[in-house]
């Protein structure tokens, strides 16, 4: 065999064997890629609210040939000051239909996000509550981007999105009040949002966190105060029902010793009158049985004395 053909095997050899360790590579990246991800947003989540703010997931799932993303029971804890043992929230399902063409650029193009079976836990302190601690961090990350300059922002290179449409549904918001027990959930619907970080520059993780995350508090806020409002005003009807029913009540007794006091004088009069009645029959029939006995007697004593003073008549001869 020739030196030609030998040189020639051994790069076919070693051609085969560079695409094998990138198979395995690749295979390897693709296994192991859900691991890189769940610790990826396992980590992110306190850089953005904060490291007291801890944050788990159950499941994460990727499919990197059609560019879906699947997340089950994403928590996110509460801040300190409050309940440990709980959560602020917990997204049961995320599920996003990402472009794999802007993967490795600096805007990821998401077509479709939906966030599923949220459950927000609002725990009011003395003067604030988790969620409003978590929106004013919010708030604040968000300022000091805008105020970030141009130049800084480009060589930080972060990431940003694009998001054409974004879905929440079957948010249920728990209102709880330290000393107290938790109110039971009231169940909130939310408008889809759509085109977000559609210019040039797209919106931050920040941005878009605030987009999601803050209508979802100001929702809980607002239904915290309507929840109080309610309960006030439940008492105050509450209170008015108790007061007509005593009313009725007290009103019902002068009724009813109303109703037993002409009763009583009612039956009274009718066993006066009865007795009356019966008097007078007994004495109208002493009265008829006298005068009957009288007239029976007049009739036989009558006839007795003509008889004995009738002449006796002369006998013939």
């Amino acid at each position: 065999m020739s030196l030609t053909k030998k040189v020639k095997r051994l790069i076919i050899k070693l051609v085969i064997i560079i695409v094998l360790v990138l198979v395995i590579v690749i295979a390897g990246a693709i296994l192991f890629i859900d691991h890189i991800a769940k610790t990826a947003v396992v980590k992110g989540v306190p850089m953005v609210l904060g490291n007291d703010i801890t944050a788990s997931v159950d499941r994460l799932h990727i499919e990197p040939f059609n560019g879906r993303v699947e997340i089950d029971d994403l928590i996110i804890g509460n801040p300190e000051g409050y309940s440990k043992d709980g959560h602020a929230f917990k997204l049961g399902e995320v599920i996003a239909d990402v472009n794999l063409g802007t993967v490795t650029k600096d805007k990821i193009h998401i077509e479709h996000l939906r966030l599923k079976d949220i459950d927000v836990c609002y725990e009011r302190g003395l003067a604030s509550s988790n969620l409003d601690e978590i929106l004013r961090r919010l708030e604040k990350k968000e300022e000091e981007e805008k105020e970030q300059p141009k130049e800084e922002k480009k060589e930080s290179k972060e990431k940003t999105f694009q998001v054409d449409k974004l879905e929440i549904e079957n948010v249920g918001v728990t209102i709880k009040i330290k000393g107290l027990p938790a109110k039971a959930p009231i169940h909130v619907s939310m408008d889809p949002l759509e085109n977000l970080g559609t210019d040039e520059e797209g919106i931050t993780a920040t941005d878009l966190a605030y987009e999601i995350l803050g209508k979802i508090i100001k929702k809980a806020v607002a239904l915290d105060a309507v929840s109080d409002a309610l309960s006030a005003a439940g008492e105050s009807v509450t209170n008015a029902i108790s007061g007509a029913a005593d009313a009725a009540k007290d009103a019902g007794n002068s009724i009813a010793a109303g109703v037993n006091d002409t009763t009583k004088s009612i039956s009274d009069a009718a066993t006066e009158t009865g007795k009356n009645i019966s008097q007078g029959v007994s004495d109208a029939g002493k009265n008829i049985s006298q005068g009957v006995g009288n007239a029976i007697g007049g009739l036989l004593g009558g006839g007795k004395k003509a008889e004995e003073e009738t002449p006796a008549q002369p006998q013939g001869n």
